[in-house]
């Protein structure tokens, strides 16, 4: 079971791994966007770092309702409403004040879910959902008495590959579908940064 002290522990991960690869990201949207994803993404990480410093008296679905509020009002374009829909969806299903291994599957769905509210975007469209989508995918398939540390292991890597497998795509949103054919080739950022977020839950957890 993961209790709050281990969500906070990835939170603050995914937020230092996300300063670390700022520039990384913002030099591939540069390719073919408006090259601010790693900039955007920064005031993403900052704004979880001031929501924990004031986490001492919320639920974990409340650290990730209110992280999802601070995420969606950073400005700077699409990434900070959408990773505000992320966190609220990883929050949605929360009940209770620990997390077994069905809760945590629940929690990506959510998170699925409550993205699907503003973007259509599916798998091999070439955004975050194809880091996203298979880990579902592959996480569904795994049993209930299913360790965290390999559910969470079996997640990081279906992020890492989906991630990776954008560059076999042509983009269909954002700025990058006027490129067309061109954008084939190089992976997405924002699935990377997705794909960020998988890694940081990983490693976090003991």
């Amino acid at each position: 079971m993961l209790q709050k002290s281990d969500i906070i522990s990835v939170l603050n991960l995914f937020s230092s791994n996300i300063k670390e690869k700022a520039d990384y990201l913002s030099d591939l949207d540069a390719k073919f966007g408006d090259g601010d994803h790693g900039f955007t993404m920064t005031k993403v990480a900052n704004a979880i770092d001031k929501v924990l410093l004031e986490s001492n008296d919320l639920s974990i679905k409340d650290l990730f309702n209110k992280i999802s509020f601070a995420s969606s009002n950073v400005g700077g374009g699409a990434a900070g409403p959408l990773w505000g829909l992320f966190f609220e969806g990883l929050g949605s299903p929360i009940e209770s004040v620990s997390l077994d291994t069905d809760t945590i599957k629940k929690m990506f769905v959510g998170a699925r879910e409550t993205l699907s509210e503003i973007t259509p975007a599916k798998k091999g469209d070439k955004t975050m959902m194809d880091a996203l989508i298979p880990v579902i995918e592959e996480t569904a398939q795994l049993p209930s008495d299913t360790p965290i540390k390999s559910l969470l292991d079996v997640a990081f890597k279906a992020s890492l590959e989906g991630a990776d497998n954008t560059k076999k795509y042509q983009a269909k949103f954002g700025r990058a579908k006027n490129y067309k054919e061109q954008s084939i080739g190089c992976p997405d950022c924002g699935a990377i940064s997705m794909s960020i977020f998988f890694e940081s839950f990983y490693n976090a957890i003991i």
